[in-house]
């Protein structure tokens, strides 16, 4: 499987605010979705201040950079509220065994 990386710093100040990333582009979107519908092995991994969340390529390809803060804790398949990020790669790790 794939697991893509992406970051932002700080989280918007208002939690009704878009979570903008900027580093995201179309092609990137489009690739995810692609192949996740194929074969389920592509997923995402974001990092805002030192909060991870794991996303689906399909979720990630269609909500990313588009939805607020509360969106993102609903549509996330795990998270990790610490700078802990091995437990969210055990939990992204055992999920993809699934899908191979």
């Amino acid at each position: 499987g794939w697991l893509e990386l992406k970051w932002i710093r700080h989280w918007p100040k208002r939690e009704t605010t878009i979570v903008k990333i900027d580093h995201f582009t179309i092609q990137q979107r489009v690739w995810l979705a692609r192949r996740w519908g194929k074969n389920r092995g592509a997923w995402l991994l974001l990092k805002v201040a030192r909060n991870w969340f794991l996303f689906d390529g399909a979720t990630a390809a269609q909500y990313l950079g588009k939805v607020p803060r509360e969106e993102l804790f609903r549509l996330a398949i795990s998270m990790t509220f610490t700078a802990s990020l091995m437990a969210t790669l055990s939990s992204a790790r055992k999920m993809m065994v699934g899908f191979s």
